[in-house]
């Protein structure tokens, strides 16, 4: 799906099942108005894998996914990429949240926000991969240019096992960094490498209620 113009007033979706795999969809958008969410794949239950969202241009008012499954299932290798590359002074703007991936079991999915030119701009926060209840294993975000408004998490998980999740920090704006972090769970072996932007706070890793965070890291070459 390729988005170049225009309004949009429903859902964007690069592939969907209700049960089923949902595998290598793809949706670019580089200019337009789309007033609600962005999948580039979307299961409502089953293994949502290798899909990916490109935004260069544009407003996106919801939430952006790079693959989204809402049950007990699986999202792998997803991936989305926000960098306003036009050659103009404009603006891409994400208003909600964005996933890499989104599941119960989510492993391999990564986020890229850049700024090439202009301005990149995500209103809320930015998930490697996040699950409700669940597994969240080697997701990332690595983050070189524009502004976050809310916090980055390599993984995230309402309650869970969070591991070997990292986001890597070489320019932009963010309010908080979180290599792995879980509401209730095991936190384990996640990372956070800084070499350039402006972060507020870092966290290696973190549990907010019960449960263990051993063997975290954080590399800070610097911090401004």
């Amino acid at each position: 799906v390729a988005v170049s113009g225009g309004t949009i007033k429903g859902s964007v979706v690069g592939g969907h099942a209700d049960n089923g795999s949902v595998t290598g969809n793809s949706v670019a958008v580089s200019d337009g108005s789309l007033s609600t969410s962005v999948y580039g794949g979307y299961a409502v239950s089953g293994t949502v894998s290798s899909n990916s969202v490109a935004v260069s241009g544009g407003t996106i008012k919801g939430t952006v996914y790079g693959g989204l499954e809402r049950n007990n299932g699986s999202a792998t290798n997803n991936s989305v990429t926000i960098d306003h590359t036009a050659s103009d002074s404009g603006i891409t703007s994400i208003g909600g949240n964005v996933y890499g991936g989104s599941a119960a079991i989510v492993s391999g999915n990564n986020v890229t926000i850049k700024q090439t030119s202009g301005i990149t701009s995500v209103g809320k926060t930015v998930y490697g991969g996040y699950a409700n209840n669940g597994t969240v294993n080697g997701n990332s975000v690595a983050v070189s240019g524009g502004s976050i408004k809310g916090s980055v998490y390599g993984g995230q998980a309402d309650s869970g096992t969070v591991s070997s999740n990292s986001v890597g920090g070489s320019g932009g704006s963010i309010s908080k960094v979180y290599g792995g972090q879980a509401g209730g769970g095991t936190v384990n072996g996640n990372s956070v490498t800084v070499s350039g932007g402006t972060i507020g706070s870092v966290y290696g890793g973190g549990v907010k209620i019960d449960g263990s965070a051993p063997s975290n890291s954080v590399t800070s070459n610097s911090l401004i």
